[in-house]
C-alpha cells in the first residue's frame, strides 16, 4: 500500500524551484529532503525498484529553459545523482513517465519554441540506451498518461 508521496520541483513566485519533500500518509507528517540538483517544473518522474525516483527534462526559468537532464534520487541513501545519459530531446510539459518491466516510456511534451511533440522515447534500463516507440498521431503537451 502506498504510504509515501514525494513532491519535487515546481514553480513559485520566485520561479522554478528545486525543493523536494515527502509526505507520509500513515503518520500524516511531512519531511524536507535534499533539493533536486536542477530547479525545474513540468518534468516527468517515475519510481523504479521501490528505491529510485527518476526525473526527466522539464522547464527552467533560467537558460537553457527546456532541459534534457536526468536526475535520480535514492530513497535509501537520501542522495541525488545526475545521469550521464540525457533525454534524446530536451522537453517539458510532459506527463509522468510510465514504467513497464525494465523500460521507461517518455511520451510527448514540448520542446524549445513551445512546439508540441509526438515522440515516444523508451529508455531500456538493462542497456541504458534509448529507443523509439511509434509517434502519437497528434503531437501534444499537458496530457495525462497512466500505465498498468
Amino acid at each position: 500500500m502506498l504510504f509515501r508521496s514525494y513532491v519535487a520541483g515546481g514553480y513559485s513566485s520566485a520561479g522554478s524551484v528545486s525543493g523536494f519533500e515527502v509526505f507520509d500518509t500513515r503518520t500524516e507528517t511531512r519531511e524536507e529532503l535534499p533539493p533536486m540538483p536542477t530547479a525545474r517544473q513540468s518534468f516527468a518522474a517515475c519510481a523504479i525498484d521501490d528505491r529510485f525516483i527518476w526525473t526527466f527534462g522539464g522547464f527552467s526559468d533560467k537558460s537553457p529553459s527546456f532541459l534534457d537532464v536526468i536526475e535520480i534520487f535514492d530513497i535509501e541513501t537520501n542522495n541525488w545523482s545526475r545521469s550521464e545519459l540525457k533525454l534524446p530531446t530536451a522537453r517539458a510539459f510532459l506527463p509522468t513517465a510510465v514504467v513497464s518491466g525494465s523500460k521507461i516510456f517518455i511520451v510527448g511534451g514540448c520542446k524549445e519554441g513551445f512546439n508540441r511533440i509526438a515522440e515516444i522515447d523508451i529508455l531500456d534500463l538493462e542497456t541504458m540506451s534509448w529507443g523509439k516507440g511509434p509517434p502519437m498521431e497528434n503531437p501534444r503537451m499537458w496530457h495525462g498518461i497512466v500505465g498498468f
